[in-house]
């Protein structure tokens, strides 16, 4: 059936590479080129698969996903909810939208979607398919599947050094995933969004704080025997900037905020408010907000607990010696 359909496919991908460096600066993520849809067709309807057939659906995927890492030697992702929830909601905007990106028409990006929309805790990095043909793409449950397994086969095709998508499905951390898929007429979107989440968050209570508050961040460190830890950045944005063109966006983006607001290294985590028990991983990370907007906090954590430096402040620290374990999005109001 898939045979007979006239497409264009159009993939571009979330390689992250961001990094707190010395030199302030964060390395951008490295452009795919990609098509541009077809655009002019006729309004189609959109369809709702049910919940049954999606679920069956994301299974499929997910076996094809752990089949992907298992055979370069990587342990299984498992499926997450919250990350489907933000996969699908970004599918159905860019099939009812006719736009294709990994930014939203409001302007988000997927940690926006997934940390602030969704309440997410961990840090995402986004694979985006989008199959657009001449004519309305049949909404039977074998053609949707087998476009979402063509989607990732050709995720997994790809040769260095234009292999971004690859990297991203066999990043070693990443231990869920998130899928979505959605139809309408000839646009056919599919969505993996990778997640590290490596500590549970449990404050604030509300993704939106009035401006002068601070950010007080209650978890925990979900393997604190294996892991420590280790730093926490923040960036900022002042508001969402919606894309000038939706269906010609930029295919490369920081994975941050535009703005450096703060970095507390190990030996702030036990002073200003903030608290750490190194034996339990149970944290309290208190955050100040200078002015409105979107603050991004980034959770690096470190493998060896021991060798991290929580006392003194003349060690020399990095980024580079860590891991993301998780993130955050809040929104600060006047």
């Amino acid at each position: 059936m898939i045979k007979k359909l006239l497409l264009i496919v159009l993939c571009v991908v979330l390689v992250y590479a961001w990094q707190y460096r010395r030199s302030g600066k964060e390395a951008e993520y490295a452009p795919v080129d990609a098509q541009q849809p077809v655009t002019g067709r006729h309004p189609q309807p959109a369809t709702t698969f049910n919940a049954s057939d999606l679920d069956k659906l994301r299974q499929r995927q997910l076996a094809q996903i752990n089949n992907s890492r298992n055979s370069n030697g990587l342990p299984s992702v498992s499926l997450d909810d919250t990350a489907s929830k933000s996969a699908q909601t970004h599918c159905e905007a860019m099939a009812v939208g006719d736009f294709f990106g990994h930014m939203g028409l409001n302007g988000s990006l997927p940690f926006h979607r997934y940390n602030l929309d969704e309440g997410g805790d961990g840090h995402v990095a986004e694979n985006v398919c989008l199959f657009k043909g001449s004519t309305a793409i049949a909404a039977d449950y074998n053609t949707v599947s087998e476009l979402a397994a063509k989607g990732h086969g050709m995720f997994m095709a790809e040769v260095p050094p234009e292999d971004g998508h690859r990297r991203t499905i066999l990043e070693k951390r990443h231990n869920y995933v998130g899928l979505g898929v959605f139809l309408k007429g000839g646009n056919y979107t599919y969505c993996e969004e990778f997640v590290d989440k490596y500590i549970e968050i449990s404050g604030p209570p509300s993704k939106t704080i009035h401006y002068g508050d601070k950010i007080v961040f209650t978890g925990r460190v979900i393997n604190p025997e294996e892991f420590g830890l280790y730093m926490v950045s923040v960036s900022y944005d002042a508001a969402l900037i919606p894309p000038a063109n939706p269906n010609a966006q930029p295919s490369s983006y920081k994975d941050s905020g535009a703005e450096k607001a703060s970095v507390l290294p190990p030996w702030d985590f036990n002073k200003n408010g903030s608290r750490l028990n190194m034996r339990s991983g149970e944290f309290s990370i208190s955050i100040n907000t200078e002015k409105k907007g979107y603050y991004y906090i980034v959770f690096y954590l470190k493998e060896g607990p021991s060798s991290i430096p929580y006392k003194g402040g003349r060690a020399r620290v990095s980024t580079n010696d860590g891991f993301i374990g998780g993130a955050q999005v809040i929104r600060v109001v006047s």
